[in-house]
């Protein structure tokens, strides 16, 4: 499981690497860094977005891109991770970003790449 002392990618508005910072950090700070966005639709078009525990709804799977990973290899780590879902190959969409976000006290800024996929969902991971 990721904790807040874990690694994240520091970069520019121009999604420029400028470091490694801790997640902690980036959040206490408003430091812009990467997210990988999956999502996962069906045969009829339907999107599956996750109903977190705060009553917000989310995207399909979602997470920090580790140092040395890549966006797309952060979006299928985490969808395998989240949704159970492997072997499949994701379309990048969009990237984007959210700059400034207020939520929990923190300020979260993200620069990032939005994929999808036609797939089922798999073992969801309860704990996400």
């Amino acid at each position: 499981m990721k904790t807040s002392e874990d690694k994240v990618i520091w970069v520019d508005d121009q999604d420029n690497v400028l470091g490694e910072v801790t997640r902690a950090e980036a959040h206490q700070k408003g430091l812009i860094h990467r997210t990988a966005v999956v999502f996962l639709t069906n045969d009829k078009g339907q999107i599956l977005i996750q109903l977190r525990d705060d009553g917000r709804l989310d995207h399909s799977s979602a997470g920090h891109v580790d140092p040395g990973e890549s966006y797309l290899q952060a979006a299928k780590r985490e969808l395998q991770e989240e949704l159970g879902v492997d072997k499949v190959k994701l379309k990048e969409i969009a990237h984007t970003q959210a700059i400034g976000e207020k939520y929990k006290g923190e300020i979260r800024s993200h620069t990032f790449k939005i994929f999808s996929v036609k797939a089922e969902p798999g073992i969801l991971n309860k704990w996400v």
